[in-house]
């Protein structure tokens, strides 16, 4: 099932996307694997494990439901953008 590819700004379920250095779509940047994101429960800044496959760049996307990895076992993405991995 396709899902939701993450743009900066998107909210997690902790916080929110804080950094993303993929292309430019609808004015805001894409997130790739190890960009990174804010936790307000662990107060702290820590990467997406991104697992969707995208269709422009060499890496792997963050997509919904992808995980932040920090000390919370269910911080995910929410993910906005109209674009779907492949």
């Amino acid at each position: 099932m396709a899902r939701r590819l993450a743009r900066l700004g998107d909210k997690t379920t902790y916080g929110y996307v804080a950094s993303a250095t993929s292309s430019i779509i609808d004015g805001k940047k894409l997130a790739l694997n190890g960009d990174r994101a804010w936790c307000n429960k662990c107060k702290g800044m820590f990467g997406i494990v991104g697992t969707a496959r995208g269709w422009s760049e060499d890496s792997l996307f963050v997509g919904n439901g992808d995980r932040v990895a920090c000390k919370c076992a269910n911080n995910q993405v929410i993910a906005t953008s109209d674009l779907f991995d492949e």
